[in-house]
């Protein structure tokens, strides 16, 4: 494949991944069909912005832009390997299947089953 291809393709998912977090930044919720259209609708309201958010994005965006050329990002790549989590292998091929645990704790809201024997009569219970 040709280099300038996969630049594209790379950049292309680059802006997709930033205007699908446009939303989450600005804690403004567009109704607009795609991810430009709410991006445009965003600039188009700046005083419907949670405006801490956008700071904490902008302050944590920036870190990490001048971090990265410090040392300390070289010494963040150069962590010693002993002090990582080592992997514990793959998965295991037999076993119970995965399940969805029910809370006791979140009776309210947790769905209620109907019981269809002869004595429930098809109420719902809990």
């Amino acid at each position: 494949m040709p280099v300038g291809f996969v630049n594209a393709v790379a950049i292309n998912i680059n802006i997709n991944i930033i205007l699908s977090q446009v939303d989450e930044i600005t804690g403004y919720t567009s109704d607009a069909g795609n991810r430009v259209g709410r991006a445009i609708d965003t600039l188009l309201h700046p005083g419907q912005l949670h405006y801490g958010s956008v700071l904490v994005a902008a302050l944590t965006m920036g870190l990490i832009l001048v971090l990265e050329r410090t040392a300390l990002a070289r010494w963040a790549w150069s962590w010693p390997s002993h002090s990582r989590p080592a992997c514990l292998g793959p998965p295991p091929s037999s076993g119970p299947p995965p399940f969805l645990a029910r809370h006791r704790s979140s009776r309210a809201t947790a769905p209620r089953e109907v019981r269809s024997t002869s004595r429930s009569h098809g109420r719902i219970r809990p």
